[in-house]
């Protein structure tokens, strides 16, 4: 692989820094987060670890910047599946089917709640704090203009959706076949996954009452 250089110009460090961020969200996709390290990501940029903190000063900065990115992806793919009559329920299921199409997006959600705001340094948190209130007040707008509710009840549902499925992110999808269980445990275990467990927690939701 070729090495890069240190960058000269503006130009050239936001693109060497977006062709970072690329290696660092491959290895992340194959290794999972726990394999995203400098050493790791030094290793398969070609660069010294020197070089690679003028762009990204820790892991969690590189963390912080593959959250943006991914959540932004994630709220284009959403609005783009969604139809004007489609129901509450239908926007229940795209909404949790349209998440887990990427598989680093949940990790990276649990990443922000459990771990930047100890280890971002104050300007970099600033911005991902930023970056991620401007795609809430987007989402709202989404809520708005698909359930036909008032933006109050709009920002108040995304926060309730976002909080609903970082908790059921903890189950994921169960792939280990265990053929001693019995019918009432297979049954239950199916229950403890994501979108059963999101979905059980935003069916409850009242947003019925708040139309524009």
């Amino acid at each position: 692989m070729k090495r890069i250089d240190r960058a000269e110009t503006p130009a050239e460090k936001i693109a060497k820094g977006e062709f970072i961020l690329v290696i660092a969200e491959r290895i992340a996709r194959d290794t999972g987060l726990d394999g995203l390290s400098m050493n790791a990501l030094s290793a398969a940029c070609n660069v010294a670890k020197g070089t690679l903190y003028l762009y990204f000063k820790t892991r969690h900065e590189i963390l912080a910047a593959l959250f943006v990115k991914s959540l932004g992806d994630w709220i284009a793919r959403f609005e783009r599946t969604l139809t004007n009559t489609m129901s509450y329920d239908d926007f229940c299921q795209t909404y949790a089917a349209t998440l887990i199409q990427d598989d680093l997006i949940l990790p990276l959600m649990h990443a922000a709640h459990d771990q930047f705001d100890a280890g971002l340094p104050d300007e970099t948190y600033q911005e991902m704090m930023e970056s991620f209130q401007q795609m809430l007040d987007r989402q709202a707008q989404i809520f708005c203009d698909a359930l036909n509710i008032d933006s109050e009840t709009a920002s108040r549902a995304v926060w309730a959706f976002y909080t609903a499925a970082l908790g059921a992110g903890h189950f994921g999808a169960v792939e280990r076949k265990r053929a001693a269980l019995s019918s009432d445990i297979v049954h239950f275990r199916d229950a403890l996954r994501f979108e059963t467990m999101f979905l059980n927690v935003v069916s409850q939701l009242n947003l019925g009452g708040h139309s524009r």
